[in-house]
């Protein structure tokens, strides 16, 4: 029933729990992964929904929902903030410079709901 594997950047060693035989990890929908590198448990194919507040300021920041989703469901870091709510981080590229982009998100049983987003540099503070 579970499966071992390490994560493509081959910085964590996952298992996946799985009823369906192992293919490709991304391919598997409703798998859950157990990260030990980062001593939580996250959804790879978690449902993302978005508050109305966030859905404004990611078209202030020009932010797209896809790379919100992604930083969600795949971060490199993840930053517990209070109960229940929590960043996800992720490196990204812009107009060749080297961005973070910062989802914060409450997490409930099946989804997590995008709070707000934004891009910053500060990669001591958030890496």
């Amino acid at each position: 029933m579970g499966t071992d594997f390490f994560s493509p950047d081959k910085t964590s060693f996952c298992i996946l729990l799985n009823r369906y035989p192992l293919r490709w990890p991304l391919l598997i929908p409703s798998r859950l992964a157990i990260d030990f590198r980062l001593s939580s448990c996250y959804l790879i194919s978690m449902e993302v929904v978005f508050s109305k507040h966030a859905m404004q300021q990611l078209q202030e920041r020009n932010l797209s929902r896809a790379e919100v989703s992604l930083t969600v469901r795949r971060p490199q870091k993840i930053i517990e903030q209070v109960s229940g709510r929590f960043q996800a981080v992720r490196a990204l590229y812009r107009q060749g410079k080297r961005y973070l982009l910062v989802a914060v998100y409450e997490k409930n049983n099946a989804h997590a709901t995008v709070v707000t987003a934004f891009l910053t540099t500060k990669f001591k503070k958030f890496l």
